[in-house]
């Protein structure tokens, strides 16, 4: 019997530590997102090159750029014009598009594929 109690408070102790580390985790990234959230400036979209060196395009105010960025470096390449992009959908779903592939859009999908077997 004594050997069932330490059993189960060891398995208590362990899901204690792992909702701990839920916890914690959640708590850091929301903290790492607000004070890095910008209205500004957003990646719009990143290519990699090479082990080192990207290729993104970012949108700055109501301008987007394309910029590369290596180990040291970020350059300038060119100011890109809006209607020659291909949008990601989240913009697409505010005029009334496409909705963008979310885990709960996905998961709502298969939910109702479920239920028409």
């Amino acid at each position: 019997m004594d050997a069932f109690i330490k059993l189960v408070a060891s398995i208590l102790i362990f899901v204690f530590v792992l909702v701990l580390t839920r916890i914690t985790t959640v708590y850091i990234a929301k903290l790492q997102k607000t004070g890095m959230a910008g209205n500004n400036i957003t990646v719009i979209e990143t290519q990699r090159l090479s082990n080192t060196k990207y290729l993104h395009i970012v949108k700055i105010g109501e301008e987007y750029f394309a910029l590369a960025s290596g180990k040291d470096t970020v350059s300038f390449i060119s100011k890109i014009d809006s209607q020659g992009l291909n949008l990601p959908l989240e913009n697409l779903e505010e005029e009334g598009g496409a909705t963008p592939y979310t885990f709960a859009n996905v998961l709502e999908k298969f939910k109702k594929k479920q239920d028409k077997e």
